[in-house]
């Protein structure tokens, strides 16, 4: 991979792969790209960005649910 990544504590983050996934969102699906990353402290992460974009498929950032 090309590109390098960096985590908010600023160390580097060990990314392995890339793939196009479906995620299912309450009733709604919708295709993103993600990156596979080894070590991470949790299954995944999802960024602000991703939340804020598909926020009109019910997803509450204040209560940090999801409708």
């Amino acid at each position: 991979m090309d590109r390098s990544f960096t985590t908010a504590n600023g160390q580097p983050l060990n990314v392995i792969g890339s793939y196009t996934v479906s995620l299912r969102i309450g009733t709604n699906e919708v295709k993103l790209d993600v990156f596979v990353a080894v070590d991470l402290q949790h299954d995944c992460l999802i960024g602000l960005d991703l939340w804020e974009k598909y926020k009109e498929l019910g997803i509450n950032l204040k209560k940090f649910i999801v409708l």
